[in-house]
């Protein structure tokens, strides 16, 4: 990577680029056969560039980004199947503008545009020429308002989005999004917080139900508060969703979510050099046609509606930070979800089942970071653990993935020599080499090193 920064002008360029061969050893983890073998065929290539500009004026500021990215990857049947090996590359062309200009002290508006275009080939058969492809165009552009007043503030966002699909498997038509939101809630800390929000989507001139969020809370003395917040939101199934070659479900609907969520904070500054923060989320959500996904063929992957989901669980986080000495601090960061999906409704001739968990959802997931800062280096190791899965509608155990622990590293080191300043990144993934899969008889990576480096002037 490289930055140049001059007075009110800022570019950011970056360049990566990845190859692997991807042969390492692998166990399946559902215990069929327990000798280990090399994964075949599973090759990457990964090139991306991209470049950010900014300039500053005296009210505003103009941003452009330029982003081109090339990948490709084999694509070997699952480790229980012997059929032929596929192939996938993927094109991305991605351009932005976008404009910010405050209006006075209390109104800012922003203009964002861009032009995206995505191919995708697929080769059924890596030896053979023969491809299905699909190529998305899409034209994006947003509007929005953002005024401050009186300890308020209101937000009215504008996007409208223009996708265009060409394909050899599937005839899509062109499509106009629109979604407008608008959004209130009070701006500043105090006894009392409340606010709302509500979106309409529209489209192709077809509108569904609006979507809306209400929530309020209040301060329990002065290191704890409590909020309470009641939604209905709507999901419109994507282009992709709907148009995906050999996979997509023009039929899907759209998602309706009904959800309340009691949120308890707790921020305390124990002393002059110790804070702790932390955050416990209790949420319960019935969804209406929950767009669930079954495989197919392959790789490939059909979402299909599910007619009613329970999904009931809390969200936890804490972070305590310790400023040891000016040049020294110690963070640690802790994060669990637990959740329980639960079919009430199928329609008939659904894949799923009353009463069990929707597949591939854990039933819990916990993260620990541990950031050490010392002058210009940066040691953060980390340690994820994901509960067991199941890869059934009926919930077998037999064919459940079992749950795995990660162990993770990563080191930064900043230097400064006269105008040129230097960033440097060693991130080791699976320290102790762990098999693992998240999706059955798909094995993952094992132990892994990616290298970076940047500098700007």
């Amino acid at each position: 990577g490289y930055t140049l920064k001059r007075n009110k002008f800022t570019n950011n360029f970056q360049i990566g680029y990845i190859s692997a061969k991807n042969d390492y050893w692998y166990r399946p983890v559902t215990g069929f056969n327990p000798n280990k073998e090399r994964l075949q065929n599973a090759d990457i290539r990964q090139f991306n560039v991209s470049n950010a500009t900014d300039i500053r004026l005296n009210k505003s500021k103009f941003e452009v980004r330029l982003h081109y990215s090339n990948s490709a990857r084999g694509i070997p049947p699952p480790i229980t199947a012997n059929g032929p090996v596929s192939f996938q590359t993927d094109q991305s062309f991605k351009s932005g503008l976008a404009w910010i200009t405050y209006l006075n002290a209390q109104s800012v508006v922003s203009f964002n545009t861009a032009v995206l275009y995505d191919i995708l080939n697929y080769f059924p058969v890596r030896s053979i020429a023969s491809s299905l492809n699909y190529h998305v165009t899409s034209l994006p552009f947003s509007l929005r308002w953002e005024y401050r007043r009186w300890k308020h503030k209101l937000n009215v966002h504008l996007n409208q989005t223009y996708y265009h699909v060409q394909s050899s498997e599937v005839t899509a038509p062109d499509e106009f999004l629109h979604i407008g939101t608008i959004e209130f809630q009070k701006d500043e800390p105090g006894w009392l917080d409340y606010g709302f929000n509500v979106q309409q989507m529209i489209r192709n001139g077809n509108s569904i139900k609006p979507s809306f969020r209400l929530f309020g809370g209040t301060k329990l003395g002065t290191d704890l508060k409590w909020t309470l917040s009641y939604a209905e939101t709507r999901q419109m199934p994507t282009i992709n969703d709907r148009y995906w070659p050999l996979s997509g479900n023009p039929q899907l609907k759209y998602e309706t979510n009904k959800s309340i969520e009691l949120g308890i904070y707790f921020k305390k500054k124990i002393h002059s050099n110790w804070n702790l923060s932390s955050s416990l989320a209790l949420f319960n959500n019935v969804v209406d046609d929950w767009i669930g996904w079954i495989q197919v063929n392959g790789d490939f992957w059909r979402p299909f509606n599910v007619q009613k989901v329970r999904s009931q669980g809390i969200d936890f986080h804490n972070t305590w930070k310790w400023n040891i000495r000016p040049d020294l601090a110690l963070e640690l960061n802790y994060n669990l979800n637990i959740a329980n999906p639960i079919v009430l409704k199928k329609y008939l001739g659904n894949p799923a089942q009353v009463g069990k968990r929707l597949i591939y959802v854990p039933i819990s997931q916990q993260a620990i970071t541990l950031p050490i800062i010392f002058r210009s280096f940066t040691l953060k190791p980390s340690w994820r653990h994901v509960s067991s899965r199941y890869t059934t509608a009926d919930n077998s155990e037999d064919y459940a993935l079992e749950s795995f622990a990660l162990f993770d590293v990563e080191g930064r080191y900043r230097l400064g020599f006269k105008q040129i300043k230097t960033n440097m990144m060693v991130k080791i993934e699976n320290v102790f080499n762990r098999p693992y899969e998240m999706i059955a008889y798909r094995p993952m990576p094992g132990r892994y090193v990616e290298i970076g480096f940047g500098f700007g002037l």
